[in-house]
């Protein structure tokens, strides 16, 4: 232990003459006047202002044909704007943490030591408590941003509108839904120039405003006279009403031979209920007529309407002949739609009735009768312009917008405290250059200890210096990651499978629901990927109607998914950072190169980093790659909103849908992704046997100890077996030092014992 005293008493002489080295390493401008890490800062600061201002220009409606045709490429750009800035924070999180030389010689004076290179989190004892107050502030601000609208981008929702009132006589959800819906049959024999010459006072009463789904018919007529349309034979008219490929469409006026111009009133219409029949026929309801009629009862004469007639209820006050004829009457009502009193006295005669009707009441329609099937040889298809929106929810843009402004802001503050703190040791490379240029003493004699050396229960770095070691075999990449950042991304790399796995499971039940359904694999693809042009009930898994609360917890829902893609972002980067750092580091064993630092001088062999410590051919495909899987993801699960425009108001429907392709697709992504970094990690050795970091400032500094501190850091270095000792060092056969150094170095041997 004296050679270690003596060592530290002789590099305390010698501090002096290194500091003024340091500091020129440290302050002397680079080519850029600044240090690479505070460009990179404030480029990830222009970056979240993108996403912001993104925010603030689509915080309103969007025009229809934009959001019919641009509403992938959106979804699309929003996600890559979400992964920069996502990545933004990450880096901003890392230069936070990330200890300046100080710092870690305290540490390595108390025997303990920190993490170089990698966003750890065991360098928050020691930055200070207002570094980590900001990456906190950065950490739960990145989580709810990524739930709330990062890649899922459900603040932007469809929105179909049926427009019922005024362009939907039949909808294509009448034949996909099985739900009613408005449709209208006219006479085979007239031509829309003359459809005003049916209208009456008398059937004006089946298309009041009582009945709000339904068309005025005094704006069916001017819409069939005055619009443009197409007459569609049969086939083609069903063809495009159960097409979901087919562009949203206007009117449908089914033309039918059952019924003619001659007839006047309310029997020149009827209303579809939207039910296929036999040979592709249409239930269609007919208007009710009304006719009140007085009899004889036990309390007097009561009055009785045909429409509202129940012979259970007349028996309790009439005799059964009576209740007999009403009955009879009534039915004879709804089926011969009589139009003069006449024609009823006649048909009361016939059945020897005493019954007396009133005929002011008769024709008053007040609602639609039972129905029958329609025929129908064509339709007149009026063409509608598309009315297909992106809505923004405003609540989420205020929380988008409110933790977009303070990550812009703590990065303001990283940018402008950046010059005037002391450089960090962001990187290996930065770690590497200032160990050199001033050796720690506390860590001289170890240069062959590992990160699981030092991690051995029970062992203390300190107490075991000058003891002899021998170097390990290279091993696989997938060693350099910390064990419990690997489980992690295991764990969610396996979740994110079983989800999609799930969500075949449920598009294989209600495509499949049993074994004599249609389970056809194309049909699967043919369904298409845009979840918010799907209109096809087996397809909704959740369906509210509109309030703020709803909105938020639909989106919150249809997002949850991303916050798995949140955390598996921040732990796949970590272990990809880990590896190729370490890769990287290892790589100085076989070549001599300059070391890679976040502020390279002029007239050196220093070189600029990476973004951060991942080279560009590993984050540039990375910040492509999960932006696509966070929109297929998206699209897998997503919120769709339904508005059914009606005289009375807006009637906003919300719906969980998901989409059967996007499922595949990211299940392909997530499979490619977990696949290329276990590759990556299983079947590539280090080049050299240079111990393992681990991102350990122990390791890094132990293996930074050359013969003479001169201006190593500033030149090409290698790392080996040096041919002299440094001071503090004996003399032993068979012993020797490794180290970086810029001068000549020798193959370290497996067989031989190194301090």
């Amino acid at each position: 232990m004296s050679g270690i005293v003596d060592n530290a008493k002789q590099t305390s002489k010698n501090k002096k003459r290194l500091k003024d080295n340091t500091n020129d390493l440290e302050l002397v401008p680079n080519r850029d006047d600044q240090p690479r890490w505070i460009s990179n800062i404030r480029w990830c600061a222009y970056c979240s202002v993108g996403v912001l201002l993104l925010n603030i220009i689509f915080a309103s409606t969007l025009a229809a044909g934009a959001a019919e045709n641009g509403g992938i490429s959106l979804h699309l750009l929003i996600n890559l704007l979400s992964t920069v800035a996502l990545a933004a924070s990450s880096c901003c999180m890392q230069v936070l943490v990330a200890p300046i030389r100080e710092q870690v010689d305290q540490c390595h004076a108390q025997g303990k030591w920190l993490d170089i290179g990698i966003p750890g989190v065991r360098n928050l004892t020691i930055v200070g408590p207002f570094r980590v107050g900001l990456w906190l502030i950065l950490l739960l601000t990145s989580m709810p941003f990524h739930l709330m609208y990062v890649i899922s981008d459900d603040q932007f929702f469809h929105l179909i509108s049926d427009n019922r009132s005024y362009n939907s006589a039949v909808s294509r959800s009448m034949f996909l839904s099985q739900h009613d819906a408005e449709a209208y049959f006219i006479p085979h024999d007239i031509i829309p120039a003359e459809f005003s010459r049916l209208l009456t006072p008398r059937n004006e009463h089946c298309f009041s405003e009582n009945y709000p789904f339904q068309l005025d018919l005094q704006e069916m007529t001017s819409y069939l006279t005055n619009r443009s349309y197409e007459t569609v034979h049969k086939d083609r008219c069903i063809s495009m009403l159960t097409d979901l490929d087919t562009p949203m469409l206007g009117t449908f006026f089914m033309r039918t031979h059952q019924l003619n111009s001659s007839m006047s009133g309310n029997r020149a219409f009827r209303q579809g209920t939207g039910f296929l029949g036999e040979n592709m026929t249409l239930v269609g309801k007919q208007p009710m007529g009304v006719w009140e009629f007085d009899f004889d009862t036990s309390y007097g004469t009561l009055p009785w309407k045909t429409n509202i007639f129940d012979w259970d209820t007349c028996y309790q006050y009439a005799t059964a002949e009576t209740c007999d004829d009403a009955q009879n009457l009534t039915s004879w009502l709804r089926t011969a739609l009589p139009e003069s009193p006449t024609l009823i006295d006649s048909y009361t005669k016939s059945l020897g009735s005493n019954i007396t009707g009133k005929p002011e009441i008769l024709g008053n329609c007040q609602g639609w009768g039972s129905g029958y099937h329609l025929d129908f040889e064509d339709c007149l298809v009026v063409q509608q312009d598309p009315n297909c929106q992106l809505q923004y929810s405003p609540f989420i843009f205020v929380l988008v917008a409110v933790m977009m402004i303070v990550k812009i802001i703590i990065m303001v503050l990283i940018v402008r405290n950046g010059p005037s703190s002391p450089s960090p040791l962001l990187t290996i490379g930065d770690a590497v250059a200032s160990f050199l240029t001033l050796p720690d003493p506390n860590t001289l004699g170890i240069c062959w200890m590992t990160k699981l050396d030092l991690k051995r229960k029970g062992y203390s770095w300190r107490d075991q210096t000058l003891l002899k070691g021998k170097l390990k075999a290279p091993c696989i990449w997938i060693r350099a990651a910390k064990l419990w950042r690997k489980l992690i991304v295991l764990i969610l790399w396996i979740s994110c499978i079983i989800y999609v796995f799930y969500q075949l499971g449920i598009f294989a039940h209600n495509w499949c629901p049993d074994a004599e359904s249609d389970c056809s694999a194309i049909r699967s693809w043919t369904t298409g990927i845009d979840t918010g042009t799907t209109r096809n009930g087996a397809f909704k898994l959740w369906e509210a109607y509109y309030t703020e609360s709803s909105v938020v917890e639909l989106v919150l829902i249809s997002n949850l998914p991303q916050l798995f893609l949140t955390f598996s972002y921040h732990f796949y980067n970590s272990v990809l950072t880990s590896i190729l750092a370490e890769a990287e580091y290892s790589s100085y064993g076989t070549q001599r190169k300059g070391l890679r630092v976040s502020r390279p001088q002029d007239n050196s062999a220093l070189r600029s980093t990476y973004w951060l410590s991942v080279p560009f051919r590993y984050s540039v495909p990375l910040l492509i790659i999960y932006p696509v899987i966070g929109w297929a993801v998206s699209q897998s699960l997503s919120l769709v909103t339904s508005s059914e425009i009606r005289k009375d108001g807006i009637d906003i429907t919300y719906s969980l849908t998901y989409s059967p392709l996007a499922i595949i697709i990211s299940l392909a992504l997530f499979f490619v992704m977990g696949t290329s970094l276990l590759a990556l990690g299983l079947c590539r050795r280090f080049k050299s046997k240079l111990p393992l970091t681990g991102a350990c400032s122990v390791i890094i500094s132990a293996a930074c100890h050359p013969p003479e501190p001169l201006d190593d850091a500033m030149n090409k270095v290698q790392w080996g077996e040096t041919l002299f000792l440094p001071d503090g060092l004996e003399n032993e056969p068979g012993v020797g030092h490794c180290s970086f150094i810029s001068q000549e170095t020798l193959l370290p041997s497996g067989d031989k014992d190194y301090r």
